[in-house]
């Protein structure tokens, strides 16, 4: 109550808003998070009692799956957008789709051949229904 008669009496400009601090500890932590060279996405557990950092152990080293199916050179890789799938698009003009198995393991669903055209790009539409390829006839 005492609170509450004060902010009454002073102006408004000197009164900070409620849930401000907590805003402020909050893009403060996200802040150092978006900061670290080495975080992997992961959320880690982040405490007013020491900075956030990450080394290089929070990257990964292991080999899970080789994607070794296409013939050539393989020129860009995308994960759909529930990583549930992975799209590959190759010089020796095929474009394949990858089911990511939980275990990290790829297995090659369907072998998408085109014209004689050297893939250069993927992109899943927004609901992974739909794989978009574009590349270059020479």
């Amino acid at each position: 109550q005492v609170l509450e008669e004060l902010q009454r009496l002073l102006l408004p400009s000197l009164i900070i808003p409620d849930g401000r601090l907590e805003y402020l500890v909050e893009q403060a932590l996200l802040t150092q998070v978006a900061s670290c060279q080495y975080y992997n996405g992961t959320a880690p557990h982040l405490s007013l009692f020491s900075d956030f950092s990450a080394g290089r152990e929070q990257l990964p080293t292991q080999t899970v799956d080789l994607l070794d199916a296409h013939s050539d050179e393989v020129w860009h890789v995308q994960f759909s957008h529930n990583g549930e799938m992975l799209a590959s698009a190759s010089k020796d003009s095929t474009s394949m789709i990858w089911q990511i198995r939980p275990n990290g393991e790829c297995i090659n669903l369907h072998t998408l051949k085109g014209p004689d055209t050297q893939l250069t790009y993927v992109a899943w539409s927004h609901d992974d229904a739909k794989l978009l390829t574009c590349g270059n006839s020479g």
